[in-house]
């Protein structure tokens, strides 16, 4: 199955783009991939951070103190 995609253009600080293209050569993979990594990666955590934020703000998700954390893995 083919995944579709869409072109962007982009502008990146000179520095980025030299550090991009070291990476890209040590890994053999294209600016392209890098740059579609770093996007994946970025908004996974942005996504979970949302999710961390609206749980620590929901009064009825329970707290669970790191002691008892480590109680209950033992």
């Amino acid at each position: 199955m083919t995944t579709k995609t869409a072109y962007i253009g982009i502008r990146l600080p000179v520095d980025l783009l030299k550090k991009i293209d070291r990476v890209r050569e040590e890994s053999e993979r294209t600016r392209s991939f890098l740059i579609r990594k770093a996007a994946e990666l970025f908004i996974n955590e942005y996504e979970d951070n949302a999710i961390a934020l609206s749980r620590l703000q929901d009064t009825n998700d329970p707290v669970v103190p790191w002691e008892e954390i480590k109680k209950r893995v033992r």
